[in-house]
């Protein structure tokens, strides 16, 4: 009984072996086939791994489509970047496309885009550096200051102009002419070549280039005396010429209704300055002193006729140099000088009336620009005859404009 009971203890045990194979080799097999989806070294927590095949397998699908989606992420970047990098690299070519069509269209322009913004970087990057050569030395400023201050000092020599004159002779000379040997016959009168030299430089006025038989009569007005001038004025109305009259500051002022007179009846006036100076005394003080002797008289002229003074002006006692004949010419005047004068201007001892008329009468010739005192009295009387006779030569009467 005990052999039978042990053999069947031993069967039992060995059937319940043979079960425990199996389940295990099941469960191997098991393991086997569920190894993909169980991870036992996954760095999770445990719990997430005891619940189920199911959970597990869907947290590492979650997993692969968020790989997925990093390798799409990545690869949209990279095609991103390369498009960037394309397009980097055809923009230079469209600017140069764009700058090419300006330049063909406004020329002029786009040189000055370029060049206005090449100067404002250029500015930039001189402002960020000069800073830094400022804070380095104070020494470098108070180098630089004594380049720019020459400029400063060049810049007012170019508008003054008493430089300009300093470089011109201002020897006083006194108008003269030689008096021709041969009277009666139309013989002009000459001066020097080196006198005539000067004063064509300056185209100054003595008497006129023409082979016409035409007079020029100026009468120089300093003041008024025994109402001569208004004697004048009725003798060339009635003999029907006019005459150039050269009036100082002080005769406006004296007979502003002589002046008024003179211009309304058609007679020339030119400029014998406001106060009669010396004009190389006058220069040798300032260009100024000179200037404002004869614009003095344009304004007295303007207020008292409405008119402009005409652009002739003859100087003070026939004195002059180059610096003076300079500054008239600068004014916009031309000097005017005589081939014909005597001593008339001596109210106390005045010419006799024959000898004086056959002196001018003598001397008289073509393009003659005859210099009369209107002060004197023997001038008053022998002006009738004188335009007589010298019609009945064949000589016209004329203003100096007209030469």
């Amino acid at each position: 009984m005990t052999r039978k009971k042990i053999s069947k203890r031993n069967r039992k045990k060995k059937g319940n072996l043979m079960l425990l194979y199996i389940l295990c080799g099941v469960l191997l097999i098991a393991i086997a086939f569920n190894w993909k989806h169980i991870n036992p070294f996954n760095k999770d927590d445990g719990k997430t791994l005891a619940i189920n095949g199911e959970v597990i397998e869907d947290i590492e699908e979650s997993k692969e489509e968020l790989i997925e989606d990093k390798v799409s992420e990545e690869s949209q970047e990279e095609e991103i970047e390369e498009t960037e990098k394309e397009s980097v690299e055809e923009e230079p070519k469209t600017e140069e496309v764009k700058t090419e069509e300006v330049k063909i269209e406004e020329e002029p322009k786009a040189e000055e885009n370029t060049s206005k913004e090449e100067s404002a970087s250029e500015k930039k990057v001189e402002e960020e550096k000069t800073p830094k050569k400022e804070a380095k030395s104070s020494d470098e400023k108070k180098v630089d200051t004594p380049i720019i201050a020459p400029k400063k000092v060049e810049a007012p020599v170019k508008s003054d102009a008493p430089h300009e004159y300093s470089s011109l002779s201002n020897e006083e000379k006194s108008w003269w002419f030689r008096v021709p040997k041969t009277l009666n016959q139309g013989v002009k009168a000459t001066i020097d070549s080196d006198i005539a030299n000067v004063i064509n430089k300056y185209d100054g006025i003595w008497q006129a280039n023409t082979d016409k038989k035409v007079i020029y009569i100026t009468m120089d007005e300093g003041y008024e005396f025994e109402e001569n001038t208004s004697k004048i004025l009725d003798i060339a109305k009635e003999k029907n010429f006019k005459i150039t009259f050269f009036i100082t500051g002080g005769f406006a002022r004296q007979r502003p209704d002589l002046v008024t007179r003179m211009s309304d009846e058609g007679h020339l006036i030119g400029n014998h300055t406001d106060n009669h100076k010396n004009e190389v005394k006058a220069v040798g003080e300032s260009v100024d002193v000179l200037k404002k002797d004869i614009t003095d008289l344009e304004k007295i002229y303007k207020d008292l006729t409405g008119r402009n003074i005409s652009k002739y002006m003859r100087p003070p006692e026939g004195v002059y140099s180059e610096r003076t004949l300079a500054v008239i010419k600068d004014l916009g005047y031309k000097p005017v000088f005589w081939s014909f004068a005597y001593k008339d201007w001596d109210t106390k001892a005045q010419p006799n009336v024959d000898e004086a008329l056959n002196k001018i009468v003598g001397q008289a010739h073509g393009g003659s620009v005859m210099l009369l005192h209107a002060v004197s009295k023997t001038n008053v009387e022998l002006l009738p005859e004188l335009i007589d006779t010298l019609r009945e030569q064949g000589y016209v009467f004329d203003t100096i404009d007209n030469i």
